[in-house]
């Protein structure tokens, strides 16, 4: 862990991040986390300590204005903690209180037996990506075209997010190279949303390829992301699936993106 956080730091933009007012901090944890007394304070403590120490936040309990509120969630593991391979689960949100990004992520404590001690060693590992993708939220394209390498998937699915909802055409074919590489499943369909979300027909091919090894379930959706891309390229390969594989749901599923894509692509009268 504390390899990644080093390669985080050593990723993070010249750029500093607008500061965030937090007014409150709400705190969720598993009962047993509190049977011996005064834990859950500690803990609360300890975060509004960290806050006043990050220079890009603004700390002002009971603001009238906050900009943010920060959500801390400790997991259930904290039971087992005896178990050497056990981690306790912490996730960090920053909810915005009106406008603005919400940045979230899950960080891993150690198994200490001092369970406040734990949690912050996870809370630190979660703060330390969502500070990250703050720096990220303010940096160019091409900053976070190399954040889809970055060994972090955390890092790596917030980039491919974001270039998605920046509609970044400069990071199509890095996304489509991202396909055949990227290990977590979960990551390569946020792929093949934020490739839709662009809708460049550079994707289609790759996506295509993208199938021809997947479970029928992912071939489904990829039918639908290749009708909301189009092209003769797309209508092609959507025809050949609806006349000829094997399995029904995957005809049905091939036949009704092609009558969306054709109707979407009708003239209007």
């Amino acid at each position: 862990m504390l390899a990644a956080l080093a390669v985080i730091a050593a990723f993070s933009c010249a750029r500093k991040p607008p500061t965030l007012v937090i007014g409150r901090i709400v705190l969720a944890a598993p009962a047993a986390f509190d049977h011996e007394a005064g834990r859950t304070e500690a803990l609360r403590s300890a975060l509004a300590a960290r806050l006043d120490q990050d220079a890009t936040v603004d700390w002002r309990p009971k603001s009238n204005s906050p900009t943010h509120v920060l959500h801390v969630e400790v997991g259930e593991v904290l039971d087992r903690m005896g178990d050497a391979e056990d981690t306790v689960p912490v996730t960090v949100r920053l909810q915005p209180t009106h406008k603005g990004a919400l940045y979230a992520a899950s960080g891993r404590g150690l198994p200490l037996a001092d369970a406040v001690s734990s949690a912050l060693v996870g809370f630190d590992d979660a703060w330390a990506v969502v500070s990250e993708q703050r720096r990220l939220d303010v940096a160019d394209d091409a900053r976070m075209i190399i954040m889809l390498k970055h060994p972090d998937p955390r890092l790596r699915g917030f980039a491919i997010e974001r270039l998605g909802e920046r509609k970044a055409r400069a990071a199509v074919e890095p996304l489509c190279e991202l396909l055949g590489k990227e290990p977590e499943q979960e990551l390569v369909l946020r792929t093949v949303g934020s490739l839709v979300a662009i809708r460049d027909s550079r994707a289609v091919e790759p996506l295509i390829d993208l199938t021809r090894h997947k479970d029928p379930q992912f071939v489904v959706q990829v039918i639908f992301a290749l009708s909301t891309i189009g092209g003769t390229t797309a209508e092609a390969y959507l025809v050949t699936l609806a006349s000829g594989h094997p399995l029904e749901a995957v005809r049905r599923s091939a036949e009704d993106a092609l009558a969306e894509m054709q109707h979407r692509e009708a003239p209007a009268k």
